[in-house]
């Protein structure tokens, strides 16, 4: 009896892995929900669409999407959080509400270490922009304007964009008068409705500057625009602190099955690479592929909090 018993345990424990083996490979069994940071219609939404349905071709999970708008992003990471840590509901964003808004903003509700990030879909095209109608072809143009106006107001989408254009009234002498506007798609309509001089686009701007309704004044990133090649960066401007690189990413709460990140994290970097997102992200909506996975990503978004302690402390000089 005493050796029966010794044989049913290491078989009880050889059936019990599997069982479980296959339960947690099968994941996803049901859909998965994206958040989405942004409205309806904008760059994030556009990509976040395009992604969830090229994981689908290639490995038949579903996704619902669901638009969580606000606070830049604030508002669907801190809905993410209330979620289970289970994988079946993600956030589509962009770096700032997890990096630089943490710091400048006051009892946000997280942390930067609250996430885990899955992977990135395309950097940004960060750019100032003006209606093509102003005449102005570069940013010392539209502040020169500003400086005759005695002000100029400009379209912003996010925290880390409001705090830049102080800056840049700081760098030039001007006044700029900062108008929120939810995501890239807010502060488009706000300049095509003459509500505002000049304003901020991550990259939904590539159809109105290809179709000479708009003009890019200034790249945002310390790099050529692949919009605008040879329009000057901020930081060759003068204002060194001003390269608002981003990336359009998706993300996970903390908690997440480290097998489920991977899955999905590979999904993400599949559907990256695939035909249909490099057509519609490189040629139509022209911003740039780009994916990192978990590691760089989370090394980016900590570059991020330094740059919001360095942006803060030259405001407060």
């Amino acid at each position: 009896m005493f050796h029966r018993l010794n044989l049913v345990a290491p078989l009880a424990a050889v059936a019990a892995m599997t069982i479980a083996g296959p339960a947690q490979s099968a994941w996803p069994e049901k859909p998965i929900t994206m958040l989405v940071g942004f409205k309806a219609g904008g760059g994030a939404d556009t990509l976040g669409r395009i992604v969830a349905k090229a994981i689908t071709a290639k490995h038949g999970w579903k996704f619902i999407i669901k638009n969580k708008s606000g606070a830049g992003g604030g508002v669907m990471a801190k809905a993410l959080l209330k979620e289970k840590k289970d994988g079946y509901t993600v956030g589509m964003a962009v770096t700032d509400p997890f990096g630089f808004n943490t710091v400048v903003k006051k009892n946000i509700g997280y942390g930067p270490d609250d996430f885990v990030y899955l992977g990135s879909i395309a950097k940004f095209q960060m750019a100032i922009l003006a209606m093509k109608e102003k005449g102005w072809n570069t940013l010392a143009d539209a502040m020169k304007a500003a400086k005759a106006k005695g002000s100029i107001s400009m379209g912003s989408m996010g925290l880390r964009l409001t705090f830049a254009s102080r800056m840049i009234a700081r760098h030039y002498g001007v006044k700029i008068k900062v108008v929120p506007a939810r995501g890239g798609r807010g502060v488009m309509n706000q300049l095509l409705g003459g509500h505002v001089d000049i304003g901020w686009g991550a990259g939904i701007q590539a159809r109105y500057v290809a179709a000479g309704k708009m003009t890019i004044l200034a790249s945002a990133i310390n790099e050529p625009l692949k919009q605008a090649p040879k329009k000057k960066t901020l930081v060759e401007l003068g204002m060194p602190l001003l390269d608002i690189s981003g990336y359009f990413i998706m993300v996970g709460a903390k908690g997440m099955p480290a097998e489920v990140t991977a899955k999905m994290s590979s999904a993400i970097k599949e559907a990256v690479a695939s035909a249909d997102v490099q057509k519609l992200v490189n040629q139509r909506m022209k911003l740039v592929t780009e994916f990192k996975g978990p590691a760089a990503l989370a090394a980016i978004v900590k570059n991020s909090v330094v740059s919001a302690k360095k942006t803060m402390a030259a405001l407060k000089k």
